[in-house]
């Protein structure tokens, strides 16, 4: 049964006392996406992909971080794997309907 809520049930309050940080400048930036462990653990896997032509596909809505996100874990292989050549390159598509950029 669908009813009405008021702004009192659409509140959530927490006691500041139980985080260990001041302010949230106090804080180190996250690495990965929060809960997207699917798509860290797929990202993971085809970065493992030694094969050319292998590609990997990302999708979502803008401003979501993926590229900031593809930026990071792609220099950090890269860092790890010297030796082999390998390229990367994105492309923002126009139209989400259509997969042609």
């Amino acid at each position: 049964m669908l009813h009405k809520l008021t702004s009192a049930e659409l509140r959530e309050t927490c006691n500041p006392t139980m985080f260990s940080f001041r302010s949230t400048e106090d804080l180190e930036p996250l690495s990965d996406i929060i809960g997207q462990e699917r798509a860290v653990r797929a990202m993971e896997f085809g970065l493992k992909i030694d094969h050319k032509g292998y590609n990997i596909f990302m999708t979502g809505l803008t401003g979501t971080g993926k590229t900031s996100y593809a930026r990071a874990v792609v220099k950090k292989a890269a860092r790890q794997n010297r030796s082999q050549t390998t390229s990367c390159t994105y492309t923002i598509l126009q139209s989400p309907k259509s997969p042609s950029p």
